[in-house]
């Protein structure tokens, strides 16, 4: 370990990986939609929600998007699990 290294760093891990301009565009847009600050952030809260559904998927449930007034329709978000 190196002296800029504290034991916090060793759970760290880094991550690499290549994306296209328009999933880089999506997520620059998800940081400035969402206040995040970091790409990383925006990930890292994918990751967290993503997580939740497929363990809720798995359990039985269903996710239906409401809209916020009765006009528009409902819709059924796919998860694959």
């Amino acid at each position: 370990m190196n002296k800029r290294s504290s034991k916090t760093d060793s759970n760290i891990k880094l991550v690499q990986f290549k994306l296209s301009e328009k999933a880089h565009n999506e997520l620059e847009e998800l940081k400035v939609e969402t206040g995040s600050l970091t790409l990383s952030e925006v990930i890292r809260d994918s990751i967290k929600l993503y997580k939740q559904t497929v363990e809720l998927k798995k359990k039985g449930y269903s996710f239906i998007c409401f809209p916020d007034d009765d006009n528009s329709p409902k819709y059924e978000v796919v998860i694959p699990v």
